[in-house]
């Protein structure tokens, strides 16, 4: 009966608990992260009974929450997915609105630009059109800001947002800490309060919608969290710590999170999802490439703009200037600046973008009196301080001024998009280049098309010079022709130097239309000259071979194009020292024959005494005293240099003495014993020039070193040849050798062969050849006792194995050796020189064939001279040594050969092209072979005029020929009144061919003709005989102005509009690009939040079903434990009577 009273009793506490989970779950029905919760009942331990075991009722294990943990999972990440898209489409759709908004956007304000410039093109003379497109044109670059503006403030509202989104972020985190602080009082999760448990999940699920999460659960159920997914994942929540989740932002829009802890830093480098992955990428993928694609469209679009501008003439005949210029946004932060500090900034006038940093802080010491740079974003390896208080960072200058406080800092940032930074650049409307900077005036008798348009291109292929400084050419498969570089418009000179080789090497020059100016060129199929000519250019050799034959009528447009090698030209100051030595010994006045030796040491290496006549070995031999006196009347100290120049006096020695003849065996050593010792007085410029001895008239030196000449034993070496050199006019006679070989001493014997038409000698010219070999190798091989001896042209020196040599020895057996004419000595650092003071070849092998000498077998050959060669002149110009062809040889001398010839006798090879150069040169090696090389000296003069003005300051006539299928393009020469010069006729001279062409006329596109980038359109094909001139609009006499009417380049800004002027695409074709790539992203964003929506509440529908309250499944619970508590009850009842009966019956 007790056990019926148990059971009875346990099942009314079960079901009374059951019954209170239930009705728990029903109250909860609406709790926001509340889990359905269940009462564990079970069976309480039966008791045996004989054989059986008997129930003994059942007890409540507990309330357990309904959760998996795999679907709660699947809606954190759901939830991620849908923040993340709901972020980017709300933005995505906002910057969708401004850009296709027509009083935000650029369509209409474009719309509006290019028909503005339509309106100038109907009257180019209308100074009220003219208002109207430059008003026009600032409300482009107003809307093109205030665009960016809005842009920019669509970026700090998601930087606001992402930024509380942070805020949010790191406080879900200290509450999840908190909750797990709770979690420690259990030993298990399973111990824990359901409730405590879904605050937990519910605020894990809250986190997820800003960023994926990672979450780890101890046993206890702590929660270790991870902002991202994978190994990028960073973790933010570490059992009861956490740390804090950061934000930063730079100028270029880019937005860094990262998780600081109290040692580090680290970025999180990828969120996942959720609301701040998707208002990341909203920035990174659609707002900052919008705004690169828009900054890179406006660069471009007023880059072409200006172009255009610059290519044409304003109302007044000036070449236009930049319609759009740039200026950077400088913006001051400080905190505590003084009221009476002020920052000045400037933009030097650089190309956009500029090269300008985007921080930059400064701080005033005062112990300096000056600011101080302290930092600066990005890193720039230097700037330039100006003074204290001004500077230079790259492009950007600053200037501090005021009265700053002490340690006061200043902070600027600065910002330079280009839609941010757009303006106007123009002031009037009569600065708008609607003319174009040339016009095309056709011949009265042509019977062709008439032109329809002119136009400038000034970009078309036209580069600067690359060309300056030493270059080494390396050779090629056959020796083919190879590109070396350019010579580009705006240089007024240059000159290209070939170093002296021995192979059979050529440099030509080229023009873009097929012209050789030096060397011919056939313009190859195939060869990079023809892929640097113009398409279809038809080679002209004309002026080559007028080069090469010394043709000085005949000229490229008024250029001046030399080839040879010349002899640089210096000033050279002087003095008159006749009177200095006349000073040192009276007896000097009454010698009346005999030899006077003058010999001068002193710091200028190439001075010297000259007289006339000239001195001999150091003397001069005379017959009386008049000879004498006169000779010393004339006898000048030569510095060798501009003294005043280089600044550098000379200082030296003069040593004086006589020999007379009355009497040989006497000998009158004259000097001023009270100065100098041995005969040799002190020398000094200054002195000389105080004391009157300094000529006044300016004198001049021509000078030049040779290289080592090439000796030529070959049948092909002719002296002859050399009969066709000449000098500033002067013939060379031809070269004669001595020996077998070409050496310098005959080089030099030749150069003092050439006389004037007065028979004064032009050159002075004294030859050496000097050899270095390195002395420790000598002495090491000599050491060895096993060497290979040593022969000098042909003379024995030292035997083969020959013992007991030395170094000394060697130089001994030379000096020793009066046959040999050389001499041998030691230098500073050790090494043996052996000298021919004549210029001789010298020839070196070993004592018996088959081995090498003790200097090496590199060494065993034939040693060539070197020379130096002068010549005193009445000019500053150059001496030019040039190849003049004979009436046999023009047309068929290469300047290969040309330069063959020059290399023998140890001289560069020069081009020199003098006159303003305004069209783009290519410059191209051939004949080098595969291991050897080319040296190649450049040197360019750039102050001369610009491309356009080069073009504009000549006339053009383009002439169809009488065939009718080329086109020719000739210069015509002007005068200096800016008029054409005139044949006796009366008619306009035609000056150089520049351009020959194939013109297709009829059959093809004859309505086009091009030259460097001068567009001339035709109505219709010009046919044969038909004749344009070219000019370049310009006033002056001769040349009347038509800007006022002429509208050929605003019609360009007009073609503008449908250019394709960026990625094949016009302007407002580019612009409606990015709009519809901001509306694909916003399409494709929305329709990932449909999409993303419906999972969400898939995952919530699949998350309730196991872990949501159903009430009609809480209704059945709840009747079914209701009826089992009450038959709990009814047990109790049934148990007490029957108990109650038990007793009475008793």
């Amino acid at each position: 009966m007790t056990d019926l009273l148990s059971i009875g009793s346990s099942g009314i506490n079960v079901y009374k608990r059951a019954l209170s989970t239930v009705s728990n779950n029903i109250a909860n029905i609406g709790t926001e992260g509340y889990s359905k919760q269940v009462a564990d009942l079970n069976q309480s331990t039966p008791k045996p009974e004989g054989a059986h075991f008997l129930g003994t009722g059942a007890y409540f294990d507990g309330v357990r929450r309904q959760y998996d943990s795999f679907l709660e999972s699947s809606l954190q990440s759901a939830t991620a997915d849908l923040e993340s898209q709901t972020a980017a489409a709300t933005y995505s759709k906002r910057l969708l609105d401004l850009l296709g908004d027509d009083e935000i956007g650029l369509t209409a304000a474009l719309n509006k630009f290019f028909s503005a410039a339509q309106q100038v093109a109907t009257d180019p003379a209308s100074t009220a059109y003219r208002a109207s497109y430059l008003r026009t044109s600032e409300e482009l670059a107003s809307r093109i800001n205030s665009l960016d503006d809005q842009m920019q403030a669509l970026s700090d509202q998601v930087d606001s947002e992402i930024s509380a989104d942070v805020d949010s972020v790191n406080v879900l985190a200290d509450q999840i800490v908190e909750i797990n602080k709770q979690l420690t009082k259990k030993k298990f999760e399973k111990d824990q309060a359901p409730g405590i448990l879904d605050q937990r999940d519910q605020l894990l699920r809250e986190l997820s919608e800003y960023s994926s999460i990672t979450t780890r659960f101890s046993a206890q159920g702590m929660a270790t969290v991870a902002l991202g997914t994978g190994r990028d994942a960073r973790v933010l929540i570490d059992g009861v710590e956490s740390r804090t989740l950061k934000m930063s932002s730079s100028n270029a829009g880019v937005v860094e999170l990262s998780v600081s802890n109290l040692e580090e830093d680290l970025p999180v480098e990828r969120l996942g999802s959720g609301s701040l992955s998707g208002l990341e990428l909203f920035k990174s993928t659609v707002l900052k490439p919008s705004r690169d694609d828009l900054d890179s469209l406006i660069q471009t679009f007023a880059q072409a703009i200006n172009d255009i501008q610059g290519d044409g003439l304003d109302l007044n005949g000036a070449a236009g200037q930049p319609l759009f210029v740039f200026e950077p946004n400088v913006g001051l932060q400080s905190d505590q600046l003084s009221s009476n500090v002020s920052v000045q900034t400037r933009i030097s006038e650089a190309p956009f973008p500029f090269e300008i940093p985007e921080t930059v802080s400064m701080q005033w010491n005062a112990s300096t009196d000056a600011w101080d740079v302290i930092s600066q974003s990005p890193p720039r390896q230097s700037f330039q301080q100006i003074s204290g208080s001004s500077f230079l960072f790259g492009d950007l200058g600053v200037t501090i001024s005021g009265e700053p406080a002490p340690n006061e800092r200043v902070t600027l940032q600065i910002t330079q998009g280009a839609a941010e930074s757009i303006r106007v650049g123009l002031t009037n409307g009569d600065q708008i280049a609607a003319s174009s900077a040339f016009r095309v005036t056709p011949d009265e008798t042509n019977r062709g098309g008439r032109v329809d348009r002119v136009r400038f291109d000034s970009d078309q292929n036209v580069v600067g010079s690359d060309l300056d400084g030493d270059i080494s050419v390396a050779g090629s498969p056959g020796g083919s022709e190879q590109f070396v570089g350019t010579l580009g418009p705006g240089l007024q000179a240059a000159r290209i130097s070939i170093e002296p080789n021995q192979n059979a090497s050529d440099v030509s020059i080229l023009t873009r239309d097929g012209t050789s100016l030096i060397g011919r060129n056939a313009l190859t199929s195939g060869s990079s000259a023809a892929q640097f000519v113009e398409t279809g250019v038809v080679a002209n050799s004309d002026f080559y071979t007028a080069t090469v034959s010394g043709d000085s009528e005949t000229q490229y447009k008024d250029w001046s194009v030399q080839y040879g090698s010349f002899i640089p030209t210096g000033q050279v100051t002087q003095f008159q020292l006749g009177s200095v030595v006349r000073s040192l010994d009276s007896r000097l006045s009454s010698l009346e024959s005999g030899t006077l030796y003058l010999s001068l040491a002193s710091n200028k290496e190439y001075a010297r005494l000259n007289g006339s006549p000239p001195l001999s070995n150091g003397s001069f031999q005379f017959e009386s005293q008049n000879e004498l006196q006169d000779f010393l009347d004339s006898l000048v100290l030569d510095s060798g240099d501009d003294i005043l120049t280089s600044g550098v006096p000379l200082i030296g020695r003069l040593s004086v003495s006589v020999k007379e003849h009355s009497n040989d065996a006497t000998q009158i050593e004259i000097d001023n014993a009270d100065e100098v010792a041995y005969g040799n007085t002190r020398i000094d410029s200054e002195e000389l020039t105080q004391s009157g001895n300094l000529i006044a008239t300016p004198s001049y030196r021509g000078a030049l070193n040779s290289r080592p000449i090439i000796p030529d034993t070959s049948a092909a070496f002719s002296g002859s040849d050399y009969e066709n050199l000449y000098v500033n006019g002067t013939q060379f006679d031809a070269l004669t050798v001595e020996g077998d070989e070409l050496s310098a001493k005959d080089v030099a014997a030749w150069l003092n062969g050439v006389t004037d038409d007065e028979g004064a000698q032009i050159f002075e010219a004294m030859a050496e050849t000097a050899i270095r070999f390195e002395g420790q190798q000598i002495n090491q091989a000599l050491s060895s006792g096993v060497h290979g001896g040593l022969y000098l042209n042909g003379q024995k020196i030292l035997e083969r194995d020959e013992e007991d040599a030395s170094l000394d020895t060697v130089i001994t057996n030379i000096n020793d050796n009066d046959d040999l004419q050389l001499l041998a000595s030691v230098d500073p650092s050790g090494n043996l020189v052996i000298r021919s003071t004549v210029g001789e070849n010298i020839e070196i092998s070993a004592a018996e064939s088959g081995g090498s000498s003790i200097l090496g077998s590199q060494n065993d050959r034939t040693h060539s001279g070197s020379y130096r060669v002068t010549a005193n002149l009445e000019s500053a110009d150059d001496l030019l040594i040039e190849f003049r062809a004979d009436d046999q040889q023009a047309g068929a001398v290469s300047s290969a050969e040309v330069h063959e010839l020059l290399s023998r006798i140890g001289l560069s090879t020069d081009i020199r092209i003098q006159g303003a150069i305004d069209e783009q040169l290519g410059v191209f090696a051939s004949g080098i072979d595969v291991g050897d090389t080319l040296s190649v000296s450049v040197q360019t003069d750039a102050s001369g005029i610009a491309y356009a003005e080069g073009l504009r300051n000549r006339q053009y006539v383009v002439q169809i020929t009488q065939a009718g299928d080329q086109l020719e393009i000739y210069e015509r020469p002007l005068a200096t009144d800016g008029n054409p010069i005139l044949d006796d006729a009366g008619e306009p001279v035609l000056g150089s061919l520049l351009s020959r062409r194939p013109y297709p006329g009829t059959s093809g596109d004859g309505t086009l003709i091009n030259y460097q980038g001068i567009q001339i359109q035709l109505n219709a094909p010009a046919i044969a005989g038909d004749t344009f001139v070219i000019d370049g609009n310009n006033t002056g006499p001769g040349q009347s102005f038509d800007a006022q009417g002429n509208n050929a380049n605003i019609l360009r800004v007009v073609d503008l509009q449908v250019a394709k002027i960026t990625n094949s695409q016009s302007v407002s074709e580019a612009y409606l690009t990015i709009v519809g790539s901001v509306g694909n992203q916003s399409t494709q964003a929305d329709l990932a939040v449909s999409a993303l929506t419906v999972l969400k509440d898939q995952a919530i529908e699949a998350r309730d079903q196991v872990s949501g309250v159903n009430l009609d499944e809480e209704a059945a619970q709840l009747i079914r434990f209701q009826q089992a508590y009450q038959a709990s009850a009814q047990v109790m009842q049934v148990a007490t009577r029957l108990f109650d009966s038990i007793l009475q019956v008793r």
